[in-house]
């Protein structure tokens, strides 16, 4: 008896040195070995970053992702605004809301003032900051839509009215466009800043069919920078844009 007793015992104390060498194994294993798709969440900080799901070798839906504009200060240090972008898989896809916050110096917390969310046609969006107006009156940013991809979409000016709290309308640049080259026709612009007058500069260039040439609907010829204040017009190439705003470091929120 008192044999078979110590053997059951020598069993179980192999049995449980087979697991508990087997779970380190496993541990170690799984360190230096990850599974072949972990899911991506990562959260960065970065003026430009695009927030995206997919693998940027294998092009693959991988995860999650949150990318953080940094704190832009208004000149007088009384308005601060930054922008998240969140992309996240859904259906198979990618899907990107991005959020815009501002507040005052009287103010405690931010608030969003603008939420862009991912529609059918536009599952692509984000937010980039450009600058606040020299009396701090106007923040500056643009608003990119589009759809992963493609080329479909493009980048919308905005000006943030923040004494008032609202926004131009959305149509602003475009319609400014139309009126200057006296027809409905197709272009592509991007925010570069505030003139001292509080008139935005923007950059606006032509649109190329996919083989080269340029389209024959494109507003204009060839890229360069105009002028938007009470109408369009254009400014030498070598314009000047200062920078009013201060970017701030600020932690993740």
């Amino acid at each position: 008896m008192r044999r078979i007793y110590l053997l059951r015992s020598s069993l179980l104390v192999l049995f449980a040195l087979f697991v508990a060498l087997k779970l380190c194994w496993a541990t170690s294993w799984g360190q230096v070995a990850p599974a072949e798709h972990p899911p991506l969440q990562t959260t960065v900080t970065s003026p430009t970053k695009l927030a995206t799901c997919y693998d940027r070798i294998t092009g693959k839906v991988t995860g999650t992702m949150l990318v953080r504009r940094p704190t832009l200060a208004s000149p007088n240090g009384k308005w601060q605004a930054y922008a998240v972008i969140k992309a996240v898989s859904e259906h198979g896809g990618c899907e990107s809301t991005s959020r815009l916050f501002v507040r005052s110096s009287g103010e405690k917390q931010f608030h969003p003032v603008l939420v862009q969310k991912p529609k059918a046609d536009q599952l692509l969006n984000d937010i980039r900051l450009i600058d606040w107006s020299r009396d701090s009156h106007y923040l500056l940013i643009d608003l990119v839509l589009g759809q992963w991809g493609s080329d479909a979409g493009g980048t919308v000016p905005l000006v943030y009215d923040a004494w008032k709290g609202t926004f131009w309308q959305r149509a602003k640049v475009r319609n400014a466009v139309h009126a200057q080259a006296g027809k409905l026709c197709d272009f592509y612009a991007a925010s570069i800043g505030f003139a001292p007058d509080d008139g935005v500069v923007l950059r606006i260039r032509p649109v190329f069919e996919i083989e080269g040439p340029l389209e024959r609907n494109s507003c204009v010829n060839k890229a360069g920078l105009w002028l938007l204040n009470n109408g369009l017009e254009p400014l030498p190439e070598n314009y000047h844009v200062r920078q009013y705003g201060r970017l701030l470091a600020a932690p993740l929120k």
